[in-house]
């Protein structure tokens, strides 16, 4: 995906409504000239990704704020009209270049993976347990630590 972000205050009314028109009225030129939209996400983009004529690489599920992503779930891939999204961010100007659909993989390719997750996770834990045993037993002066007496459960 490609965006030009045009960034406002979300209390501000007065300047959302100027910079919506501004959006509005780029949105409208490239529609009629959409070889211009790197060149316009250079010029006109709040974002640093204008740099790179607004591209935002492969975008994940959960990798941009919610009102962004609903807006890009609901876009064709390949339509060089960009359509005016509304975020906490401010408007953007978003071209979807293509879509990948995703894949369940199978048990194999992820199973390392996942036996790695869980024994980060069974660790921290087990570390954060540990941890507010030892501040348990601890004199602290100063500031107060939430501790445990117990034995580590995991």
């Amino acid at each position: 995906a490609r965006h030009i972000l045009f960034a406002v205050e979300s209390t501000d009314v007065k300047s959302r409504d100027a910079v919506r028109g501004k959006a509005e009225n780029l949105a409208t030129h490239l529609a009629l000239h959409p070889e211009e939209f790197t060149g316009a996400a250079e010029e006109f983009s709040d974002c640093p990704s204008g740099q790179q004529g607004g591209n935002l690489g492969q975008l994940t599920t959960g990798s941009t704020v919610s009102e962004f992503e609903r807006a890009l779930e609901t876009m064709t891939a390949g339509n060089t009209e960009p359509k005016l999204i509304e975020s906490r961010f401010g408007f953007h100007l978003v071209v979807v270049d293509r879509k990948i659909d995703g894949e369940q993989l199978p048990f194999e390719h992820v199973q390392a993976r996942i036996a790695a997750w869980l024994d980060a996770t069974a660790w921290s834990k087990a570390v954060a347990q540990y941890i507010s045993i030892l501040a348990g037993k601890a004199d602290i002066q100063g500031i107060d630590m939430e501790a445990s007496h117990g034995f580590l459960v995991q």
